[in-house]
């Protein structure tokens, strides 16, 4: 079974998606601890896939890259109506994030 990783959000900032007028972008800047733990997955886990959720429910997949090394994340699954509530409780402590690396079997 894959280690989940809680991350602790400092700051945050939302950018709408000029693209799709329902999907934000909520860029995540992570509290120095866990900013440690992203970078030293980043550097042991790099080019593996990993899936992001808050309070146990999956809200996208990223590939780990040297960039998680800056403490800072940018989630794009949440839908605009949701992003700032959802912000605001991730930075409150209120809901969860984690981190989990997927097992190579299940990349396509």
């Amino acid at each position: 079974m894959a280690e989940t990783i809680p991350l602790r959000v400092a700051k945050a900032a939302i950018k709408r998606d000029a693209r799709a007028s329902n999907r934000a972008t909520a860029r995540l800047l992570l509290d120095p601890e866990s900013a440690k733990r992203l970078a030293a997955l980043a550097d042991r886990q790099s080019g593996k896939l990993a899936t992001l959720a808050i309070d146990g429910r999956e809200i996208e997949r990223q590939r780990v890259s040297s960039a998680f090394a800056t403490g800072e994340l940018s989630l794009t699954g949440i839908p605009l109506s949701k992003i700032g509530s959802t912000v605001v409780l991730l930075m409150q402590g209120s809901a969860h994030l984690t981190i989990r690396i997927d097992s190579d079997k299940n990349e396509r």
